[in-house]
């Protein structure tokens, strides 16, 4: 028995001891997940590969290029000269291989062009990626302070019931005594099965806040998620955000690539006015048999070699309205490009008053809040002693909740405006200098 109890006392040490070593699960936590399985990153990842190796293809076109031909053919009669005499010139079966090395020699500039067309579309495929990690982390970051907002608003829904439910006993008390009327009771027994009703809605809102978190996850937390209340005032000036914008917005970059990359386009299109130049050297064989390495009427093997340009000298101005048609889309892309950064500097400044309204409005929130409970607790006790009325308690309980609430939404509202504003920055640190984690 002694050593039963003393099994069952270790084991229940190390329960102990393993729950309060646990790592909180942390908003990083969630962040490094959805960075690892959300599928909008693994798709561009996989586009990066694809680009990568049209990359490599495209380089491969420099090299010469090894083909083998080979071909039989059985003709109907064997081919003869009537005159001067009948006389056999080649045979019925012929098997026929040829072995050709070439490649480019001059394409007016368009295989380079193309290779580099392809390397800057590898850079803008990785900067569209970096576009898809910030977005996942912007929506990681407001669903996690979702979480927490109304994981605070079922606290708040709990002991609302917690208090009504008081108060409700209360008036049963007073009412059997002949202190209230039925009215006052039957007032305090609604409010205590609404606010029964508001807490289970409070705990459907919080299911469905953590369902996001792991949706945008991939996986499913084994620890309660770390909460975060603490912050700091939000300083860094809106010039210096408005540079980093310019900087680091990652849609910008990609515009900005696309820019270069369609001089490229342009250069590939220009390639036509230049005549193209390949050089090749070829190696025939003909026969009668499978090997094509016997024939009875002309050599069976020849070698030859040469160079081959082509150039088209009259298309209508084809060429023309094609390089046309890519330095229109070339300036497009100049013009959307000076458009995204006016509308850059513009979401910037309204993120920013948006952290700043939202800063102010936990302070004044704050006080409320501390006025509510004051108010919610002198009014219970006024109720007790039977100098204020149930109106006047429901009344100080429905403030007190709108007043948490209020609270409890400036607080993660201002969380979520400096996501927003990391967002339209593109830089991933600012939330860090504000929010204590």
């Amino acid at each position: 028995m002694h050593s039963k109890k003393r099994i069952c006392l270790c084991i229940s040490v190390f329960i102990l001891f393993f729950f309060c070593t646990a790592e909180a699960f942390t908003l990083d936590d969630a962040i490094r997940w959805a960075l690892q399985n959300h599928h909008a990153i693994k798709k561009e990842k996989q586009l990066i590969r694809s680009w990568q190796a049209q990359k490599n293809a495209y380089k491969k076109e420099f090299f010469p290029a090894l083909s083998i031909d080979y071909s039989y053919v059985r003709l109907g009669k064997q081919p003869y000269t009537k005159k001067p005499a009948r006389m056999y010139v080649e045979d019925r079966d012929r098997y026929d291989m040829d072995v050709t090395l070439g490649g480019p020699l001059f394409t007016g500039f368009y295989l380079l062009s193309q290779y580099k067309w392809a390397g800057v579309n590898v850079e803008k495929q990785e900067t569209i990626k970096e576009l898809a990690q910030l977005n996942v982390e912007t929506k990681v970051k407001i669903s996690y302070f979702n979480i927490l907002y109304q994981k605070r608003i079922l606290e708040t829904k709990r002991e609302a019931v917690t208090q009504l439910k008081a108060h409700m006993q209360d008036a049963e008390k007073f009412y059997k005594n002949g202190l209230i009327p039925l009215n006052d009771l039957l007032k305090s027994q609604v409010s205590y099965a609404n606010a029964l009703e508001e807490r289970r809605k409070a705990k459907s809102a919080y299911i469905i806040a953590r369902a996001e978190l792991e949706r945008l996850m991939g996986e499913k937390p084994t620890q309660e998620i770390t909460d975060i209340s603490d912050y700091k005032t939000f300083s860094l000036p809106q010039r210096l955000l408005i540079q980093w914008g310019e900087q680091e917005r990652p849609e910008l970059k990609a515009l900005k690539l696309s820019v270069k990359q369609s001089k490229y386009s342009i250069k590939m299109r220009e390639s036509d006015y230049y005549p193209h130049v390949k050089y090749f050297t070829k190696y025939e064989r003909s026969g009668y048999n499978p090997t094509a390495s016997k024939n009875r009427y002309k050599y069976n093997s020849i070698w030859s070699g040469g160079i081959n340009a082509s150039w088209d000298i009259f298309e209508w101005g084809k060429t023309r309205n094609e390089v046309q048609s890519e330095k229109a889309k070339s300036f497009s892309l100049q013009e959307a490009y000076l458009d995204m950064l006016d509308e850059i500097k513009m979401d910037i400044k309204r993120a920013y008053e948006d952290v700043a309204v939202s800063l102010g409005n936990i302070e004044l929130a704050k006080v409320a809040l501390k006025q509510a409970k004051e108010n919610y607790r002198i009014t219970d006790l006024q109720y007790k002693e039977q100098v204020t009325t149930s109106t006047e308690v429901l009344d100080a309980r429905t403030l007190l909740s709108q007043s948490e609430a209020n609270y409890y939404g400036a607080l993660y509202g201002y969380f979520n405006a400096l996501a927003r504003l990391e967002r339209t920055v593109g830089k991933r640190d600012i939330a860090n200098k504000c929010i204590v984690w």
